[in-house]
């Protein structure tokens, strides 16, 4: 697993379109299909506890089912997305389980970057 790296940015909250609040990031990760074993690198480049936008060279599909890997501090985090949308290099996941305890850690990551102003 690589070491990965962040540089976490918030977005202004009155500019928000989501229900679910979302941060830009700046987070390598790397993520396999599901049901295989290769791995490809990506970024992530917005974290949200809805769903997570990311750029990857590998071409996706809205519906393809991912194992998304990356590093949040010092927590590893592995979760089982699905691809929502696709536009070039750039692609929006949602969670498969919406009681995923990623999600959760998201959440305090994003709530500890937004009080660390």
């Amino acid at each position: 697993m690589p070491d990965f790296t962040s540089d976490a940015q918030l977005r202004d909250p009155s500019k928000q379109k989501r229900r679910n609040a979302r941060i830009a990031v700046r987070i390598e990760a790397e993520f396999r299909m599901a049901g295989e074993s290769a791995t490809h690198p990506a970024d992530l480049i917005d974290l949200g506890t809805g769903g997570i936008g990311l750029t990857a060279r590998m071409p996706l599909y809205p519906g393809d089912r991912l194992i998304l890997s990356f590093r949040l501090e010092d927590r590893y985090i592995e979760a089982s997305v699905v691809v929502s949308r696709a536009s070039g290099k750039n692609f929006g996941v949602i969670f498969e389980d919406p009681d995923d305890p990623a999600i959760g850690h998201v959440q305090d990551y994003i709530q500890k970057k937004f009080f660390a102003r």
